[in-house]
C-alpha cells in the first residue's frame, strides 16, 4: 500500500502548495487590469504546479508490471504485429477496439518495443486528462485532485486503461458539450467507441445533460431510472427487445447474467458503497438548488447533471452487473470532483461549511482505506523498480 499512500500525499501536498503559491502570487503580483485580474481568478493553480502534481502517479502507474488486467495488456503489446495496418485493424470482426489497437500498433512500431513506454504514454494522456479539467474548470484545484485520489478513481489508470483512454479521450474535449457543439464531439464519441464500444452511451446522455439540473426532463430520467431499479427484470427484458437485430443484441440479459471470469462465476453486482459516494455531488445539489441555481453556469449545469447520471447507473450496477453496467460511471464521475468544490464554495458558509468541508475530507479518506485495504485493491508489483506485495 505504501505506493498509494505516497501517491496520496504526494499529490495532495503538491497540489496544495501549487494552490497556495497561485493564490500568493496573484495577491501579491503586480499591478494588472481588473478584466485580467478576474481571468486568472477562475484559476486556482498554475498549469505548471498541476503538471507536477501527478507526476508521481504517472512513473507509478507506467511502471507497473502486474495489477488486475495489467498483465493481459502487456502480452497484447508483446505480441502485437508491427507489420499489420490500420485498414486490417478496423475491417476486421475480431478485433472490437480498431481505434485502440492502431494507436498500440503505431506506437510500437514507430516509438518503442517496450511496454513500459506504452503505459508511460497511456498515463501521461490519461492523467493530462484529469489535469486538463480540474485545471480549466474547478475552483479548487487541490480539492478536486484530493477527491479523485481519496475516491480512489485513479486506480483507472492502471486498471480497465482501454476504458478509461475512452474516458479521458472525452473529458479533453468536455467544452464540445458545454458548448453544445453536437457535430464536434460526436466525433470525439465516434474515436472514442473505436478505443471502447461503451462510449456509445455517450449518444443518450449528450442530449439529457444539456437540460437545466432538476427540471422536469431531468426529473423524468430519474424516475425512470428507479423504476427500471425496481423492475430490473422488466426493464431487460425491455431493452433486449428494443435492441433485437443490432450489434447490442442481449445486451439486456447480459446485464443480469454476466461471467465475472473465465470460471463463468457471476459478479455480485455493484458495490452500493460506490453508488453513496456518487450520489453526495448531486444530492448536495439539490438540496442547496435554490441557493445555487441562479448562481450556476453551462458547465456547472452539465457536471451537475453528469454527476446525476452517474449516481443512476450506479443504483442500477447493484441489481445488474457490476462488470458490465458498474464500470460504466467512470465516463461521469470524474466531473463530480469540480461539482463539490464549487457548492462548497457558493452554497454555504460559516460555520456550516467548515463541518460539511471537513466531513467530506474524513468520509473521502476513510472511504480510500476501505477501498484500499478491506476491499484489497492496494496490491502492486512492478519488475523494473524490483518489489511487489499482495494481499
Amino acid at each position: 500500500m505504501i505506493v498509494y499512500y505516497s501517491i496520496f500525499a504526494y499529490t495532495c501536498f503538491i497540489s496544495y502548495l501549487g494552490c497556495y503559491l497561485y493564490r500568493r502570487n496573484l495577491a501579491s503580483g503586480p499591478q494588472i487590469s481588473e478584466e485580467e485580474y478576474l481571468v486568472k481568478a477562475e484559476k486556482s493553480i498554475s498549469l505548471f504546479w498541476a503538471l507536477v502534481s501527478v507526476a508521481l502517479m504517472v512513473f507509478f502507474v507506467a511502471e507497473r508490471s502486474d495489477y488486475n488486467d495489467t498483465v493481459s495488456y502487456i502480452n497484447a503489446f508483446n505480441d502485437a504485429s508491427t507489420n499489420i495496418t490500420t485498414k486490417e485493424l478496423f475491417g476486421s470482426t475480431d478485433v472490437n477496439s480498431p481505434g485502440f489497437s492502431t494507436l498500440m500498433v503505431l506506437f510500437k512500431r514507430y516509438i518503442s518495443k517496450d511496454y513500459t513506454a506504452w503505459f508511460t504514454f497511456l498515463a501521461i494522456f490519461q492523467a493530462g486528462a484529469i489535469v486538463s479539467i480540474y485545471y480549466r474548470y474547478s475552483c479548487n484545484f487541490f480539492l478536486s485532485m484530493y477527491l479523485f485520489i481519496a475516491s480512489t478513481s485513479f486506480m483507472w489508470l492502471q486498471s480497465g486503461i482501454r476504458q478509461f483512454t475512452a474516458v479521458c479521450l472525452i473529458l479533453y474535449f468536455l467544452n464540445f458539450v458545454i458548448e453544445r457543439r453536437i457535430l464536434a464531439f460526436a466525433i470525439v464519441v465516434y474515436l472514442a467507441y473505436t478505443i471502447h464500444d461503451s462510449a456509445i452511451l455517450w449518444i443518450p446522455i449528450y442530449f439529457i445533460v444539456k437540460f437545466k439540473p432538476f427540471s422536469k426532463q431531468i426529473w423524468v430520467c430519474i424516475i425512470l431510472t428507479l423504476l427500471a431499479f425496481f423492475f430490473v427484470t422488466q426493464f431487460t427484458s425491455l431493452l433486449d427487445s428494443s435492441l433485437e437485430g443490432t450489434d447490442y443484441e442481449g445486451y439486456g440479459t447480459a446485464m443480469t447474467n454476466y461471467d465475472a471470469d473465465s470460471s463463468g462465476q457471476l459478479d455480485n453486482g455493484a458495490n452500493p458503497i460506490r453508488f453513496l459516494i456518487s450520489a453526495v455531488p448531486p444530492a448536495i445539489a439539490l438540496w442547496r438548488w435554490k441557493y445555487i441555481k441562479d448562481r450556476t453556469n453551462p458547465m456547472i449545469d452539465v457536471c451537475i447533471n453528469m454527476g446525476t447520471a452517474a449516481a443512476g447507473v450506479n443504483l442500477l450496477g447493484i441489481v445488474t452487473s457490476g462488470i458490465l453496467v458498474g464500470r460504466v460511471p467512470i465516463y461521469f464521475t470524474p466531473v463530480n470532483f469540480i461539482v463539490l468544490p464549487w457548492m462548497f464554495k457558493y452554497s454555504f458558509s460559516g460555520y456550516v461549511k467548515k463541518i460539511i468541508v471537513t466531513l467530506c475530507y474524513i468520509l473521502y479518506f476513510a472511504y480510500f482505506l476501505y477501498d484500499m485495504v478491506y476491499m484489497h485493491r492496494g496490491h502492486y508489483a512492478s519488475d523494473n523498480l524490483g518489489f511487489s506485495y499482495y494481499y
